[in-house]
């Protein structure tokens, strides 16, 4: 039971736009992360009035929130409401599709005041479960304001109950979307789902309901996030056939405007876990990427003695160049993942340090500027396309399969022979990748060991940074 006194409401206004007064999205947000920052953007990539109900104080995510916290704080929401209509959404699941014009036209032809995320309803004319409101509901604004009492002064499950009993006291008409008409839940399982284009954007048509959903909502588990990650490449203006990459200048940090003393510091973190041919070519190059090394903090660990050598020799070349040096003893890690997270905790101690750039031995960067075009895309975690000369091989998975193993994406050959340029989300990445401060933090406080460790990597960011992002910029292993 929780008392009402200590229910503190947050609504977060993150955006004025408001090209369709009728309608306000509302989402709900525990911490911040990519997938929230994604949702947002897609509304103010449409123009929607969107506002977030910050729920971190209670937990990481909405799931983990109490639903009658979740309902209190809606109703504090609606109650300051000025528009018709509310739209409420779970902000780390969910992308906007459409314009706000579309989302009110699709919710006049189904003619009910409620309309609700199916979850595993079958049948459009059964009961909503307590949770379904927090994960995909549209209805009148006065509507829902009527049906929410005022919260008692101590929050209990029976609050949530009294909502739904609220609805069928009103006799009010209710409908769960099992047609994909309004909302497109998005399961491991997408093959029902198509890409169109239109102009710049892209658009989900659900082939088997004959269907335009205006939102998706990812089911909260792992594969699902990942199908959704999957399809918001080509969604919400972030690429196209006709226009190329959206989003890839969003955001970006132009290092041309900087001095080199302003670049942002960097942990190059070295990794040789196994036999590793052409090590000299590899630390030549590595020595050439156009960075100022006096803003590089450099870690190298080396699994394999007989090679511990050219890990000596690039040091001895080069290590009075960087910022600080530090070898990493094999004997003091019991594994790859063991020694990764001692490299993050060093960067994390370091108050300067903003990211930090794992490269394995087998990465061979054959354009000096990766490290700078990397950083200079200011995301959370991205890698270079790296690739095989005259092979499909690339460094990246364009999907994973739910016991883990390798599942190709249906993008996958046309982003490896470079026919698609851009950012794209995909599910892993391996060999060379960097991480930012925040979703190194999020990663080594919260790492889930998998069968290897790049599935440990993807698995961890999963569930708590959401994206991975590829990035377009050359460079092949050899």
């Amino acid at each position: 039971m929780i008392s009402l006194a200590t229910l503190l409401v947050s609504l977060l206004y993150v955006t004025s736009v408001f090209s369709a007064p009728a309608l306000q999205v509302i989402g709900l947000r525990g911490s911040a992360d990519d997938a929230s920052e994604r949702c947002k953007r897609s509304a103010d990539v449409f123009g929607y009035y969107y506002t977030e109900i910050d729920l971190s104080e209670y937990g990481s995510t909405p799931d983990e929130v109490k639903n009658e916290i979740k309902l209190a704080m809606i109703k504090q929401a609606v109650e300051n409401s000025d528009s018709e209509y509310i739209l409420i959404l779970d902000s780390h699941l969910s992308l906007l599709l459409g314009r706000p014009n579309d989302l009110l036209q699709a919710a006049d032809n189904l003619k009910a005041d409620y309309i609700y995320i199916a979850g595993d309803a079958k049948r459009e004319d059964e009961d909503p479960k307590p949770e379904s409101m927090f994960h995909g509901l549209f209805a009148r604004t006065k509507l829902l304001h009527e049906a929410i009492s005022n919260p008692p002064p101590v929050l209990g499950e029976d609050y949530v109950q009294s909502y739904l009993d609220g609805i069928k006291e009103r006799k009010a008409s209710t409908l769960m979307d099992t047609t994909s008409n309004f909302f497109q839940q998005i399961y491991n399982n997408t093959s029902n789902l198509h890409i169109r284009f239109e102009h710049d954007r892209g658009y989900l048509q659900n082939i088997h309901t004959d269907t335009i959903p205006v939102v998706a909502v990812a089911n909260n588990d792992h594969e699902a996030r990942r199908k959704l990650n999957s399809l918001s490449n080509y969604l919400t203006r972030s690429w196209s056939p006709e226009t190329g990459c959206q989003e890839c200048d969003e955001g970006k940090i132009d290092l041309d405007k900087l001095t080199p003393s302003e670049y942002p510091v960097v942990m190059l973190s070295v990794f040789i876990v196994r036999p590793t041919p052409f090590l000299q070519p590899f630390f030549d190059r590595l020595s050439k990427l156009e960075y100022p090394k006096n803003n590089i903090h450099l870690t190298t660990f080396c699994a394999i003695p007989e090679q511990q050598k050219f890990v000596d020799e690039f040091l001895d070349r080069h290590g009075s160049e960087y910022r600080s040096v530090e070898k990493l003893d094999a004997a003091d890690y019991k594994d790859q993942d063991q020694a990764f997270l001692y490299a993050s905790t060093r960067c994390l101690d370091k108050p300067d340090c903003a990211n930090l750039f794992y490269v394995e031995g087998t990465a061979q960067f054959t354009w000096p500027g990766t490290l700078k075009h990397l950083v200079s895309t200011n995301r959370s975690i991205v890698a270079p396309l790296m690739t095989r000369h005259n092979a499909f091989w690339s460094t990246f998975w364009g999907d994973v399969a739910e016991d883990g193993s390798y599942r190709r994406s249906d993008d996958y050959f046309e982003i490896v022979e470079r026919r698609k340029r851009g950012l794209w989300k995909v599910s892993l990445v391996g060999s060379t990748f960097l991480l930012n401060r925040w979703a190194l933090s999020e990663i080594s406080n919260n790492f889930l060991e998998e069968a290897f460790f790049y599935l440990s990597l993807t698995s961890t960011t999963t569930e708590r940074v959401s994206l991975i992002s590829i990035k377009i910029s050359g460079g092949e292993n050899l």
